[in-house]
């Protein structure tokens, strides 16, 4: 079975993380992932932190410079330690070349058993550079790929490294949604994304985790 790819795609705080969560719920079959799963793993170890400590910083004070931080702001730190020194020094597509392999590592492992059998594919809740994108379209194949550009009045790109992307000149499908409704309106688009696209999978109470991946 082919597997898929949703890449979401939007500014901070539109709602990418809580529509891949929906995702996953209403779809047993899919994965959330990241591009930046490295940078969160590599910050809080470069500081010394433990992973709660880091979490903490994370989902509190993102955009707060912390004396944890020697006075700079998680997000500084991510986008710094990706634009100046993965891009320039190792590649442009470094972090996409790394989702793709664990990608396929978890397919062919099937993840210990902790994922289910014949799981459908990957929901990645960062997607903002094209670069990055390109070696999981390759890896796919553009007909098992969509990108949803998510859109949500108030939020911008302002000082964010990232941007909307076009995965047009590759062949990917795309569709815009914005998110300016209730949670319940977002849960039922997540639903009909994750189960009309994506080869629907019925959760199966034996099968109680997900496998463990990096930076969670």
């Amino acid at each position: 079975m082919a597997h898929k790819v949703i890449f979401l795609n939007g500014p901070p705080g539109c709602g990418k993380d809580t529509l891949a969560d929906y995702m996953c719920k209403h779809n047993a079959g899919l994965m959330h992932c990241k591009f930046a799963w490295p940078l969160k793993r590599a910050v809080p170890a470069f500081f010394g932190l433990t992973e709660s400590e880091w979490r903490m910083l994370e989902t509190h004070h993102k955009d707060e410079n912390m004396p944890e931080l020697l006075g700079y702001s998680p997000r500084h730190l991510q986008i710094s330690m990706s634009e100046d020194w993965m891009k320039p020094f190792i590649a442009k597509d470094g972090f996409g070349c790394i989702l793709a392999e664990w990608m396929g590592r978890m397919i062919e492992q099937k993840a210990g058993n902790l994922w289910h059998e014949g799981s459908s594919g990957f929901v990645i809740s960062d997607s903002g550079f094209v670069q990055e994108a390109y070696p999981v379209v390759a890896k796919f194949g553009h007909k098992n790929c969509l990108l949803i550009q998510i859109r949500r009045k108030g939020c911008s790109y302002k000082n964010d490294s990232r941007s909307f992307i076009d995965l047009s000149s590759v062949y990917v499908e795309d569709m815009r949604y914005d998110n300016n409704g209730t949670m319940a309106e977002l849960s039922r688009f997540a639903k009909r994304v994750a189960c009309n696209w994506v080869p629907e999978r019925s959760v199966d109470p034996s099968i109680s985790g997900r496998p463990k991946v990096p930076g969670k």
